[in-house]
Order: structure tokens, then sequence, then C-alpha cells
């Protein structure tokens, strides 16, 4: 049955519909797209966002913006950049630690920062995973892809093991501190702070749960823990050297920041006269 006429008869409205459609389609996207994981809070990623968004560091701290300049004046730390990618992919926080004590005039590698950290895989039995508290250990292996990573206090005893042997300085647990509180006390004076977020500040997940062996309590995983280097900020952005995709002086916005810091149980590692 010929039915060439039938088709060229309802041809406008289909092209009427396809238009709606595709109009539907872009409205949708741009309202919506945030929810299933675009990174659309990411302050500077681009070398062409960077000349926009990135302000020049300042030599000495002071009142944040400035009426007279449409960038706002800032607070930036030239702290030594190290990158993860091909050598610990999941050792940001040994990373980010070798970068501050190499700020600090300590000529470590990745290598002697892992060797400072002890690592405990996890073990299952009866069909139950065993391991350690994050805090004690680092969890796997920050070598393979597998490794999950290791909080605060395990980073802070093994840059006192290398500053004890010159009793000049001393790493300080400064978990449950605020940002701003981090800033008056190191940044604005010249000490880069290592702080837990997440990768990419995207939305924390729920990861792996295991038994903890030394207490017998259940303990989960966040999905995207993540540690880097908090080298500066200006009115609206904090900024680090991220040791994740050779992201040197990444910035996010301060109220994210916050919020990715905070689901990681606010936790900061920082440098301190002894």
């Amino acid at each position: 049955m010929d039915r060439k006429p039938n088709e060229k008869k309802h041809r406008p409205y289909v092209i009427l519909l396809c238009t709606l459609a595709a109009v539907s389609a872009a409205v949708w996207f741009c309202t919506r797209g945030s929810a299933f994981g675009f990174p659309r809070a990411r302050a500077v990623s681009s070398k062409a966002e960077s000349a926009a968004q990135e302000p020049k560091p300042s030599s000495a701290p002071g009142p944040v913006g400035s009426a007279a300049s449409s960038e706002p004046e800032a607070k930036l730390i030239k702290v030594p950049y190290l990158s993860q990618d091909g050598r610990l992919p999941t050792g940001c926080e040994l990373v980010s630690a070798a970068m501050v004590l190499r700020y600090y005039g300590y000529d470590t590698s990745m290598d002697k920062i892992s060797g400072l950290i002890p690592k405990v895989g996890l073990t299952r039995k009866n069909g139950r995973l065993f391991g350690p508290h994050p805090a004690e250990a680092f969890v796997g292996d920050p070598l393979s892809p597998g490794g999950y990573g290791c909080y605060a206090p395990v980073i802070e005893k093994a840059m006192n093991t290398l500053f004890r042997q010159s009793g000049t300085l001393e790493a300080v647990d400064e978990t449950g501190s605020e940002l701003v509180d981090l800033v008056a006390r190191y940044i604005d004076h010249d000490a880069p702070v290592l702080i837990w977020a997440t990768a990419d500040m995207q939305k924390p997940g729920a990861g792996t749960s295991w038994t903890v062996e030394s207490t017998g309590k259940e303990f989960r995983w966040i999905s995207g823990e993540h540690c880097l280097v908090l080298i500066g900020y200006n009115s609206y952005y904090y900024f680090f050297n991220d040791p994740y995709a050779m992201n040197r002086h990444v910035g996010f916005r301060k109220d994210l920041v916050a919020a990715r810091y905070a689901a990681l149980g606010r936790q900061a590692v920082a440098v301190r006269r002894a």
C-alpha cells in the first residue's frame, strides 16, 4: 500500500512535536542536571577559568575584598606541589603530608611518608569484613586503586615522627575546628593546613562497611573521601594544592568546602612551632 500522501499530510505535526520535545529537554537539563552529578559547583578547573577567577597571591594577610578592584584580594601560600597520579592512587593523605613537609624544608619523598604509616587491609571472617579504624591505620594499600585511606591522627603521628628529629615543629590534630578558625590561626600566618573533604568536592556517598577489630563496632567508609592542602582564600573561594589529577591551585566555593569538610568530621592537621 502506498503511504506517501499520508506521511506528507502529517509531517508538519511531527516537526512541531520534535521541536517542543527538544525545548522541554533543554529546560529540564538546565534545571535538573546538577542532581545527577554534573560538576556545576567547581570554581576553578581549567586554564581559562583560572585566569578569570583565581586571584594573584598576596604576600601578606589583610582585608579580603576591595571596592577599588573587581578581583577579590587573596591570601595564597606558595606550597610545593606533588601529584598522587601514577604513584599513590589512593594515598592522597600521604601526598598532602609530603607537600606540607616540603614547605617546611623537609626533603621528604612520598615513599618515606608511606613507610611511616601503618597499613592494614580488610579481612573476611565468617562472611563479615574486619579491619582497623582509619584513625588507627591506613586501610588497605595506598599503592593500590582498591585502597581506602586514613584519618587525621595517622597523619599527625607520621609527621611528628619526622618533626621530633629537629624538635622545632610539631603537627597538630585540629579535628573539630571550623575553617574560618583554621584560616585565622594558620593560613593568615603562612601555615598551610591538611583538610579532609571529598574528591572535587562532590557529594559523599556510603561506602564499604566493616567491623573495627579493636572495638567490635561497625564502621562505614565515606565514599569519595579525599585529603588536600588548604593554601589560601579570597572572599568567595578556598584554594588548595589538590594531589588528585594535577589540581594545583584549584578553588572551590567556601560554602561547598564547608559542607564537604563537615561531612568528613571536620578533620584537619596543621603545623606549629614546638
